[in-house]
């Protein structure tokens, strides 16, 4: 058994505002774990074997429950579970170890100028969550209760969120099936646990760049298309963040980057001409019009299970179809020969947030033939004017940088209250 959580305190009058952030050298932090750990986490555990059975965060679990949070009359508690950080304890024999039950989410919480501390769209996250236990079969955890323990999180490691433009305290939520099993069956038990690090950039910018200047600093990265490995397949588990996706990409990750190429491009099992994803983050092209104005933003569809469904791309989509008129936006299946037609692509997830591609190189299906490379931007330029674009709207409104974008994308921003005295 896990050791359980303590309570949250309360009752005391609120904070004007958060504790100004720790005196470290943020201009060093890079996106891991920067040789330190956050004192606080979020512990919960869930026992009972009914299929309906849910997390409610009071910390036993509501397994007795034969409706679940779905039950209007039985709503899920709001207290949340607080624990100082620490290992946790698990049997040889949990299903996490042998079966891979689980799966993690990745969000992230920013310091406004003001000092107001935020997290971005933790409600899309909480809905893919969910969906992704449905998937494995692990109780699903109400939305409102994995939005408020993330907020818990940052509130008692606020210390920890990096000053405006110097990174962001990333989150990590995971859920997973703690009980001891030995047949291939789902865990009697499971643990949902979020703890977090303040990190910095996923790809190496400049450490003088502020929130204005921070894309123009990273350098375009550059992809290799995998011809012997496939990240995902029709029917599988490509579209949730279940923990096993990840260990079989790290082979294909660690060639490409042997041969001096940053991420891979991963293309469909099948046929192995269509793009899906760019390593662990989604991908976009842009096909300027050849005789007007403006051009076509693309991305992969979500349709055939294969492509994570980020929340950065949601955000990408839904900002491109309202605040780029001369931008059409489509969802559709991009053939690799299609590289061609097109002046910009960028990379985009929660770690990655927006990163430009310099060039993509597809090597040849059979031996004999000939590599193809594909080059965007001109040299002169750190990336394209639609990327830019896209990047800043997507920065002003995490940071409040832009009142018009944050009042009109006000649900996207979930705003975290200090803690009481």
């Amino acid at each position: 058994m896990l050791p359980l959580a303590l309570p949250l305190r309360g009752g005391a009058t609120p904070n004007p505002s958060h504790p100004a952030p720790k005196d470290l050298d943020w201009s060093t932090f890079g996106f891991s774990l920067n040789n330190l750990k956050t004192p606080y986490m979020y512990l919960d555990q869930l026992s009972g074997s009914s299929s309906h059975a849910t997390f409610d965060g009071s910390g036993g679990g509501s397994g007795s429950l034969k409706s679940g949070w779905h039950n209007k009359n039985n709503p899920p508690k709001a207290r949340t579970l607080i624990t100082k950080h620490k290992p946790l304890s698990l049997e040889p024999s949990s299903t996490i170890l042998n079966y891979g039950q689980g799966l993690f989410e990745g969000i992230k919480a920013f310091r406004r100028p003001s000092n107001e501390i935020v997290i971005f769209r933790p409600q899309k996250n909480a809905e893919r969550c969910r969906r992704g236990c449905a998937r494995i079969l692990i109780p699903p955890i109400p939305d409102a209760t994995f939005v408020e323990a993330c907020k818990e999180v940052v509130r008692y490691n606020a210390e920890y969120v990096p000053p405006t433009g110097k990174g962001a305290l990333y989150l990590r939520p995971i859920v997973f099936g703690s009980a001891p099993k030995l047949g291939v069956a789902p865990s009697d038990e499971y643990t949902f646990c979020v703890w977090c690090s303040p990190v910095g950039n996923y790809f190496k910018t400049d450490s003088n760049a502020t929130q204005t200047t921070l894309l123009s600093s990273v350098s375009p990265i550059t992809l290799l298309v995998s011809r012997s490995y496939t990240r995902s397949c029709v029917g599988g588990v490509g579209g949730v963040k279940a923990v096993g996706n990840y260990a079989p990409v790290f082979k294909c990750q660690s060639e490409t980057k042997a041969q001096g190429f940053n991420e891979a491009l991963f293309v469909d099992a099948k046929e192995g001409q269509w793009i899906e994803e760019a390593g662990a983050s989604n991908f976009f092209i842009y096909i300027p019009h050849p005789n007007k104005p403006g051009g076509t933003l693309v991305t992969p569809p979500l349709n055939n299970g294969t492509i994570l469904a980020g929340v950065t791309r949601d955000s990408i989509l839904t900002l491109a179809r309202a605040e780029l008129p001369d931008v059409t936006v489509e969802e559709r299946p991009i053939n690799l020969s299609e590289l061609s037609s097109a002046s910009e692509a960028f990379c985009c997830g929660t770690g990655a947030s927006i990163t430009p591609v310099g060039d993509i190189r597809v090597p040849s299906v059979t031996e004999e033939g000939e590599e193809t490379k594909f080059i965007f931007y001109n040299g002169d330029r750190k990336a394209g004017e639609v990327t830019e674009k896209l990047y800043k709207m997507l920065h002003d409104i995490m940071w409040g940088e832009d009142k018009r974008l944050e009042k009109k994308y006000a649900d996207w921003i979930t705003v975290v209250p200090p803690l009481p005295k």
